[in-house]
């Protein structure tokens, strides 16, 4: 067995047993958010009084066009005048969330087409960047969660700005914003260009190497898996991942970052291991040295934090292993088999075989 194996093991035994790791520290961090758009979720907003849950929607033709004429452009602006004023009017949350289902609804449409959503964000560009320039955070996230749904040039621009913020909420929702918008470029016809989406991945590594937030981090994870999950942006998005949390674990050090950055890094380990194994756009050798090096550094990170003795004791007598210690072990749990993954996928590499 490999120092490196035997290193795991020993990890392992000293924080017991993994179960199923609770996730109630996640949600709780989140509610600040949900209080700020009516919901967890981008679509589902609660309830509305029956005059406001009413949303008119454009054709399903139009939003599915792939060469709109002027006549649907025109139809498209009328759209966004009727919905967009309220969108600023943040002493009427019932109507701003009405406004927002109204514009989002199209565009969760999988068959929406490029200049559609193009079409769409010139005309609410000007909405959300007075919503963006807002000392409200209401205003500000929702304009993240448009934003995200529109998954254009402009949109990514504003999501991958907001990942600067002093607020870590707003940091949150613009990574929650860049899931959603890969999640459509992968879904749908992209409405960016490659080496855009690429420079937003960017973006992502470099925030997550230096982001101290656990629930950010979480949702930076979550914005470069989906990315991840687009075969042609695979590579630079696993190599982007994978250098920004080897810089965060090796910045905290011994630290004890809680639940959440335990659950961030299992989340990362599980989805880049499964990338990995994807068939149909294999990650190039760089992306995957860079993981066996993610996997030996969360090892590396857990195992400092176990001889530093900052997880919490199981008591005597109690079979109940404390959150935090069993999310720890969930992590290194993850991170063991993303090595011998790594090390398949470079053979397979060099071989000239897909992994």
């Amino acid at each position: 067995m490999n120092d490196r194996s035997s290193k795991a093991n020993s990890s392992k035994a000293l924080l017991s047993k993994p179960t199923l790791a609770s996730l109630s520290g996640v949600f709780s961090a989140v509610a600040t958010i949900a209080s700020l758009l009516g919901t967890v979720g981008v679509v589902t907003i609660g309830p509305l009084s029956a005059a406001h849950a009413q949303v008119i929607a454009l054709p399903p033709e139009l939003v599915s066009d792939p060469d709109l004429s002027a006549e649907e452009l025109a139809q498209v602006r009328a759209f966004i005048d009727e919905h967009a004023p309220a969108l600023l009017r943040s002493a009427d949350r019932e109507k701003l969330m009405a406004a927002r289902l109204a514009l989002v609804t199209p565009l969760a449409n999988t068959a929406a087409s490029a200049p559609f959503r193009i079409g769409m964000a010139a005309a609410l560009d000007p909405t959300l960047t007075q919503m963006m320039d807002a000392k409200e955070d209401l205003l500000v996230i929702n304009a993240l969660v448009i934003s995200g749904e529109l998954a254009t040039p402009t949109a990514l621009s504003r999501l991958t700005a907001a990942l600067s913020s002093d607020n870590a909420p707003i940091r949150f929702q613009a990574a929650a914003g860049l899931r959603r918008a890969f999640s459509a470029m992968q879904s749908g016809t992209p409405a960016v260009r490659a080496d855009q989406a690429d420079d937003a991945i960017t973006a992502i590594g470099n925030r997550l190497a230096r982001e101290e937030d656990p629930i950010v981090i979480d949702g930076l994870v979550a914005a470069s898996l989906a990315a991840i999950g687009i075969d042609r942006h695979r590579t630079i998005a696993i190599t982007q991942l994978s250098t920004g949390l080897i810089a965060n674990t090796r910045a905290a050090g011994n630290n004890l970052r809680g639940e959440a950055y335990a659950n961030a890094l299992l989340r990362a380990s599980s989805g880049v291991r499964d990338a990995l194994g994807k068939p149909g756009g294999a990650a190039a050798p760089a992306a995957a040295k860079q993981a066996a090096e993610l996997a030996g550094s969360i090892i590396a990170h857990a195992r400092l934090v176990v001889q530093a003795s900052k997880l919490p004791v199981i008591p005597a007598g109690d079979n109940k292993i404390p959150a935090v210690r069993e999310a720890y072990a969930q992590a290194i749990g993850a991170a063991g088999p993303l090595l011998p993954r790594a090390a398949t996928t470079l053979n397979a590499t060099a071989r000239g075989a897909r992994p």
